[in-house]
């Protein structure tokens, strides 16, 4: 975070809004001040209390048949090759660095319960409860 605080901004504040970086940041910051990792923390205070038990930085290998590969356009032939295998793919091992600002896996049940707590104002709806610190 040092160096990446001596480079040049890429816009002026309010300018235009760049994508992932600082959700980058925000991650590395969120781990040393909890002394967790990203995902420790992130499971612990959102994805526990949400039930979202398909979400992580990688997929185990005991769920692997549940991922596509990732396919993507050959910019010359327009035709659609794999890009990302399942098997041995960059979602099937934990990452050497935990990315806020992309690096999650997940399933269209969990994102269902995380945008049902954004559209209850930030409730679970299951229970009225936010996620969050457990109180003590």
């Amino acid at each position: 975070m040092r160096r990446l605080g001596t480079l040049p901004l890429m816009y002026q504040p309010g300018e235009r809004w760049l994508y992932n970086v600082s959700d980058d940041v925000l991650g590395v910051l969120v781990a040393r001040v909890t002394g967790q990792s990203f995902e420790e923390f992130l499971r612990e205070r959102i994805f526990g209390p949400l039930g979202m038990k398909d979400t992580a930085f990688h997929v185990p290998a005991d769920k692997l048949d549940r991922l596509p590969p990732l396919y993507a356009p050959d910019w010359q032939t327009g035709e659609f090759l794999v890009e990302d295998e399942v098997e041995g793919g960059h979602h099937s091992r934990p990452p050497a660095f935990q990315s806020g600002g992309g690096g999650l896996d997940s399933t269209v049940d969990d994102y269902h319960a995380y945008f049902r707590m954004l559209l209850n104002h930030g409730m679970h709806a299951a229970n009225g409860s936010c996620p969050g610190p457990p109180s003590s």
